[in-house]
């Protein structure tokens, strides 16, 4: 009898054949250093490109296909749902390229370190690690966090954590979701990740909450309404975006457990600057404007441009060499 490996790998995809070629390639060049089962979500696509990838690609690699309703997060709500019974969730965007070995086992390391006790708020230095990240932010008082500029949204993001039934907690820390780590009884706990499918029903159940904080996004002209690829589901999304990845930051704190990152302290690049890849040393992302702005400075261009390359598996494979050497430094 098969046993089941610990970790499921779910890539998250749509359209963009020449992401997908590229990472599935990069996957099977650099060993993750721990067994692994892996499925790829394809959220609609319809170009017939990607198609013909997706078909070449079953012959060895679990695809399933679901109806396109948003980003990324509803491709990894659907793998876990669809596929329980695993001891970690690793979740990336299908924009991402694995540049070193053993990439896996170290996020799988880092989610059983401690080793951030001494830098972290007393009371969150003791809780296990429940997500880790491979680009994180500090951590950050919840309620000044929105209160800086979005006092609507704060009140918003109080209300919709009253609908689901929780408290929204004291501190939270921002990891970005395109390459991710669960321990699945994080995932148990909180039934799945928050995504705009989850945010798309709480519209259609809570209208005057939702129209209040579109007016405040409007007013600010922030709030683009965004139609997906082949269905009719039109969003208003910036303010989904906000409110669902501070409700997806917040559910290790909810069930009594804390982030953790691959690098660092959890840096802003912002902060520091476009100097390096920051948060790329093991998978890069090239849908992180840290990979764009930064190759663009390096290969004195214009950052459109370099975006537009993107579309060349070349130009990729240029690009993965260009931050290796930096990041190997």
């Amino acid at each position: 009898m098969k046993i089941k490996p610990k970790t499921l790998i779910s890539i998250s995809t749509c359209e963009s054949p020449y992401f997908l070629s590229h990472l599935m390639d990069s996957i099977e060049r650099y060993d993750p250093g721990v067994s692994y089962d892996l499925v790829i979500v394809d959220n609609g696509s319809i170009n017939s490109e990607k198609l013909k990838l997706l078909e070449k690609l079953s012959k060895n690699w679990n695809i399933e296909q679901k109806e396109n309703t948003g980003r990324a997060q509803g491709g990894y709500n659907y793998a876990w749902q669809h596929h329980k019974g695993y001891e970690y969730y690793f979740f990336l965007h299908d924009d991402s390229s694995i540049i070193q070995p053993n990439w896996l086992k170290t996020a799988i390391d880092r989610i059983n370190d401690n080793s951030l006790e001494s830098v972290l708020p007393k009371e969150l230095s003791k809780l296990p690690v429940g997500k880790v990240g491979f680009q994180t932010y500090e951590w950050q008082n919840t309620e000044k966090y929105l209160r800086t500029g979005y006092r609507a949204l704060m009140y918003y993001c109080e209300a919709l954590a009253k609908v689901v039934g929780f408290d929204m907690p004291k501190y939270h820390q921002h990891i970005n979701d395109d390459r991710i780590l669960y321990r699945g009884e994080l995932l148990e706990k909180n039934n799945g990740i928050w995504n705009l499918e989850n945010a798309r029903k709480m519209e259609e159940e809570n209208p005057k909450l939702f129209n209040e904080i579109y007016d405040f996004f409007d007013a600010r002209g922030m709030c683009n309404t965004i139609p997906f690829a082949n269905n009719n589901y039109p969003i208003k999304y910036h303010p989904f975006e906000i409110v669902v990845e501070l409700l997806s930051d917040t559910i290790p704190m909810r069930h009594g457990y804390r982030s953790h990152h691959i690098t660092g302290n959890g840096n802003c690049q912002e902060e520091l600057g476009w100097s390096r890849f920051w948060g790329n040393e093991y998978i890069v992302h090239y849908g992180d404007h840290v990979v764009f702005k930064r190759l663009a400075h390096l290969l004195k261009a214009n950052e459109n441009e370099v975006r537009k390359r993107f579309k060349d598996k070349t130009f990729l494979k240029i690009c993965d060499n260009i931050i290796k050497k930096e990041v190997y430094k």
